[in-house]
């Protein structure tokens, strides 16, 4: 059953594809999944079945350069986000729930109705001046009691 239906659906997606011309020509998606598609898949299933070398040094290389472009970007980011609103140059930027308060609040769910009001707290972490402050505080606050000997 499972082959007869996998071959009913290809079917039907051909039938689909051969109707989407791309130009006037009449050339069609499925001439361009037969013409490029097809021989790219081929390709990737070669290369998973013999394998290919990777310089493992250059790779180190390459990774830490994406590691400083996506931190300069991320600084570029927070930076123009700042500009906008002051404490967004500490939103974390990995929480979809504070970049959808950024992007697009006030807005209502049109699903459930929630309203994602103008403003909402979201904890973070505290600034290394903020640390030190509380850091010194916290000294200045503390007693010890000592007993004799």
């Amino acid at each position: 059953d499972d082959a007869e239906f996998t071959w009913q659906l290809r079917n039907a997606l051909q039938a689909l594809l051969e109707r989407e011309k791309v130009d006037e020509s009449g050339y069609t998606l499925y001439d361009v999944y037969q013409e490029y598609m097809v021989p790219f898949a081929n390709t990737l299933v070669d290369m998973e079945y013999r394998g290919f070398k990777v310089d493992l040094r250059r790779l180190k290389e390459i990774e830490q350069q994406a590691i400083r472009d996506r931190d300069g970007l991320d600084l570029a980011f927070r930076n123009w986000a700042g500009t906008v609103c002051p404490d967004a140059r500490e939103m974390n930027i990995n929480s979809d729930k504070q970049k959808k308060q950024f992007f697009f609040a006030p807005v209502r769910n049109q699903k459930t109705g929630d309203l994602l009001g103008e403003t909402k707290e979201f904890e973070a972490p505290m600034t290394e001046e903020e640390a030190a402050a509380a850091e010194k505080e916290a000294k200045r606050a503390r007693v010890k009691k000592r007993k004799k000997i």
